[in-house]
């Protein structure tokens, strides 16, 4: 077909582009790289086909001459640009997503309406001038009351309703990124463990980067921080997707895994089911944890941000030991950092925890022998020591109901999952107290803590404002202990709720 003079640079680009479709179709058939099975529909140059020879065809070369003709304020220069874009990387993503969707139709004879799917889009890439990209995370245990979308702190939860098709995580994914099969090569990790959702969130950009991407995955970190504080959930990472909301884009698709494994299943589980009506209680803890003072000015570190670092890896190292460890390291941070006396740490986390944390079905001695317990079990871990079962059966047996007949993984799975609720609390509390135009106890200074809370006026008032708060913002749940959590291996009139006794 000839060119005319009246063409657009469009009408101009779109036949130079269907006969390079056409060209590298058949050269990459005579190497036996087409048709690509719909099973493995996504090609990549470099490592499925190579791009040299492509490249040498007059159509390529064709093709790469309009570009730059047509649109010099996207290619001109590339080398002096921020974030450079080159003709060629959006003429091998034309390719590959032809390719891609031709093995989806499965048949040649749609190959004119395949090709004309893709320009189509492949024109609409190169005119834009914002970005949409989208990031979705698989976590397990997160579900909404509804099972229907719903938007929480401008996110998007999504509960799967698997074994459903429509709401394989995939399958799902691909409604808002076009080409999202093609993240993970060989597919996604293996994750099961229901009830999963997707947590979704998406943002417009000039720019094609990676801050953005990292923005969005920070993002949805926080919301599944806010989770944890606010339900006590159990809620794990498997997989993420971030990438464009276009079949054909500059900026890339990328796929990420969070259990070496593949597989985060948690024997001692607990759901968080959120709903619209908990929208307004993530935006006010948002915003405590956004507005908290944190002097961090020429600071590595600080024992506020310690502290949820610590909290956060529980849930994602998969070892019960270390997360002894890491959720003493948080109450620590949260309850005693910052002090000036030399009394004995544990003596002032226990009486400080036991005092703020105390509720009428959690009291403040139940509270005080658990984290002694606990802190047993910390103790000869952080110290060296072997840990006997004798010493560990001695301390679990209060902490964990009919102990005798739980697999001790199990019974460690329950101490830890108190250890982090009280944790959890914890660092709910002191952002309540911290908070403020006349906070109880700010993050710098030097506050008489322990003398406050020997006065019982002072203990009470101390205890009375951070629970008002919280109450007052929509929080009231997220106050006392969280809900059992259940061993779900167990058959479901023998389930273990973790809830043991202060009895020694």
């Amino acid at each position: 077909m000839r060119a005319n003079s009246d063409q657009t640079p469009a009408d101009k680009i779109r036949l130079l582009a269907g006969t390079f479709l056409l060209e590298a179709w058949e050269l990459l058939r005579s190497e036996h790289v087409v048709p690509a099975s719909r099973f493995r529909p996504y090609l990549r140059v470099g490592s499925d086909y190579e791009g040299q020879p492509l490249m040498g065809l007059a159509s390529f070369t064709a093709l790469e001459t309009a570009l730059f003709e047509h649109f010099p304020n996207r290619f001109e220069e590339p080398l002096k640009a921020q974030k450079p874009e080159f003709p060629n990387h959006y003429i091998f993503r034309l390719l590959e997503a032809y390719i891609a969707h031709s093995a989806k139709v499965g048949n040649e004879a749609e190959g004119a309406a395949t090709a004309s799917i893709v320009v189509d889009e492949f024109l609409s890439a190169l005119s834009a001038t914002e970005y949409s990209l989208v990031s979705a995370r698989l976590v397990s245990h997160v579900t909404t009351a509804t099972m229907e979308p719903i938007e929480i702190d401008g996110l998007v939860v999504r509960p799967l309703r698997q074994p459903s098709y429509e709401d394989r995580p995939i399958a799902a994914i691909s409604k808002l990124i076009p080409d999202a099969g093609r993240a993970f090569r060989d597919g996604p990790p293996f994750a099961h463990d229901p009830p999963t959702s997707l947590v979704i969130v998406q943002e417009a950009s000039g720019e094609v980067s990676e801050s953005v991407a990292t923005r969005l995955a920070r993002r949805i970190e926080r919301f599944l921080l806010l989770t944890r504080l606010i339900h006590g959930a159990t809620v794990q990472s498997h997989w993420q997707i971030t990438g464009p909301t276009t079949l054909i884009s500059e900026a890339s698709i990328d796929g990420v895994g969070f259990v070496k494994s593949g597989i985060a299943f948690q024997f001692v589980q607990r759901i968080a089911t959120v709903s619209s009506d908990d929208a307004v209680g993530y935006a006010a803890l948002d915003n405590l944890l956004d507005n908290a003072e944190i002097a961090r000015e020429k600071m590595f570190t600080t024992s506020f941000d310690m502290a949820l670092n610590r909290f956060t890896r529980t849930y994602t190292s998969g070892d019960l030991l270390d997360a002894f460890v890491d959720l003493a390291t948080t109450m620590e941070a949260i309850f005693v950092s910052g002090g000036s006396g030399n009394e004995d740490v544990g003596l002032r986390l226990r009486t400080r925890a036991a005092a703020l944390l105390a509720t009428r079905d959690d009291s403040g001695r139940k509270i005080f022998d658990d984290i002694r317990r606990l802190y047993n079990i910390r103790s000869k871990l952080v110290h060296g020591g072997s840990l006997a079962m004798k010493d560990l059966d001695k301390d679990l047996r209060t902490l964990v109901p009919n102990y005798s007949g739980v697999a001790s993984t199990i019974a460690l799975s329950f101490a830890v999952d108190r250890f982090r609720d009280l944790a959890r609390r914890a660092i709910l509390a002191r952002l309540a107290l911290a908070s403020g135009a006349s906070p109880l106890w700010p993050w710098v200074g030097d506050i008489q803590v322990d003398a406050e809370l020997a006065d019982d006026q002072a203990r009470h008032h101390w205890h009375e404002s951070w629970t008002t708060q919280l109450s007052s913002i929509g929080l009231s749940r997220s106050i006392g202990k969280a809900e059992p959590a259940v061993d779900v291996l167990a058959p479901p009139q023998l389930r273990n709720t973790g809830e043991g006794t202060s009895e020694d």
